[in-house]
C-alpha cells in the first residue's frame, strides 16, 4: 500500500462520516457523474455498461446506480487501496462481494471497462500519472475524472493537525495542470471536456478539510476519439 495517500486511518473518525454518508446520503457529485456516464446503448450488443470505479471508497457511485434504476445494466467493479473502506461498503451492499479489488492503481492495470471513474482519488497519489494512465489505458470509451485542476500543477502533503485533529497518516492534496492534464487525455485519443463541480458550490474555491489548503475541484470527461 502506498503510505501517503487518503485511508481510513489518515485522520480520526473516517470511517464514522463515511458510514453516515452509506446509510443517510445520496452525493450530489454521484448524481452529476452518473448524468455525465454516456448511456450509449450500441457499446455493447449484450445492453451492458462495464464501469470501473477507481477509488471506490465504500462503494458511493455503485449506491448511485442502485438509485437511478437505469435501463442500461452496469457490469460494476470497485478498486481500493484500503480494506477498511471496501468492508464498510459490503456492509450496505453484499452484493458486491465479488465486484472489486484491494490494489494501488499505480502498479497494475484495472480489468478492461467501456466507462473508468476516478473521483477524489487522483490527487491522493504518489504517483498519480502512472494511475491515470493505466485508467485510461484499460477504458475504451469514456474516463470521467474528478479531481483539483487549476493553472499549475501544485504538491502539497497534509500532517500534523486539521481542526484540532491530528492527522495519522500524512496524504497528499495535489492540484493538477488543466492544460497538462487535458493534453495526457488528449495523447491517449480521449477528447477532454470541462464541467464544473456541483457538489462543491460549482467548482467554488474551499479549504480541504479545513487544512488551510485551498484547491477548486473540477470533473474531466474524456471521451474516446
Amino acid at each position: 500500500m502506498s503510505k501517503l495517500t487518503h485511508t481510513s486511518k489518515s485522520i480520526a473518525g473516517q470511517l464514522d462520516l463515511y458510514e453516515d454518508r452509506a446509510k443517510n446520503l445520496y452525493l450530489k457529485w454521484c448524481a452529476q457523474v452518473f448524468n455525465l456516464v454516456d448511456l450509449n446503448n450500441d457499446l455493447s450488443e449484450t445492453n451492458i455498461l462495464k464501469i470501473n470505479d477507481i477509488g471506490c471508497n465504500y462503494f458511493q457511485f455503485y449506491k448511485e446506480i442502485k438509485r437511478k434504476k437505469s435501463d442500461i445494466f452496469f457490469n460494476y467493479f470497485g478498486y481500493d487501496i484500503d480494506q477498511d473502506f471496501i468492508n464498510l461498503g459490503l456492509k450496505y451492499f453484499p452484493e458486491l462481494k465479488d465486484n472489486f479489488k484491494v490494489c494501488n492503481i499505480e502498479d497494475i492495470q484495472p480489468r478492461k471497462a467501456d466507462i473508468s471513474i476516478i473521483s477524489a482519488t487522483l490527487e491522493h497519489a504518489e504517483n498519480p500519472y502512472k494511475l491515470i494512465k493505466n485508467v485510461l489505458m484499460s477504458t475504451s470509451h469514456e474516463v470521467i475524472l474528478r479531481t483539483f485542476l487549476g493553472a499549475d500543477e501544485i504538491i502539497e502533503l497534509i500532517q500534523g493537525e486539521i481542526k484540532g485533529e491530528v492527522v495519522i497518516s500524512p496524504y497528499y492534496v495535489n492540484q493538477f495542470s488543466l492544460f497538462e492534464m487535458s493534453n495526457l487525455f488528449l495523447e491517449n485519443d480521449f477528447i477532454p471536456t470541462l464541467h464544473a463541480d456541483k457538489a462543491t458550490n460549482q467548482s467554488m474555491q474551499y479549504d480541504v478539510s479545513g487544512s488551510g489548503v485551498y484547491r477548486r475541484m473540477y470533473i474531466l470527461v474524456g471521451k474516446k476519439n
